[in-house]
């Protein structure tokens, strides 16, 4: 392969079959090893894709369901207590009471 390439490099004018040869060597060399690397990179931004699809569908099932419950308990003029264990802090509103 060098000295296909150092005849590429050096010929004047350059010959036809000497760089089709540098070519195919090169590409026979390369080409494997670069499709490997592409089809590592698009497989991780696939998996990638796919995690954030699955946690943006997980979080609009969340925000439907809270919706859903909220407009339940606002038209039953109930209210909804949050706690959270954590911060050991609790939130009290009255959805739609009237008092």
């Amino acid at each position: 392969m060098r000295q296909a390439a150092r005849e590429f490099d050096t010929a004047e004018p350059p010959l036809t079959s000497t760089q089709v040869k540098t070519h195919e060597q090169t590409d026979d060399l390369f080409s494997p090893v670069i499709r490997g690397a592409i089809r590592e990179q698009v497989d991780e931004q696939s998996k990638r894709i796919e995690a954030r699809m699955i946690e943006r569908k997980r979080a609009l099932a969340e925000q439907k369901r809270d919706e859903r419950f909220r407009m339940a308990a606002s038209a039953a003029g109930l209210g909804v207590f949050e706690w959270e264990v954590i911060t050991r802090f609790g939130v009290w509103e009255t959805l739609g009471c009237t008092t």
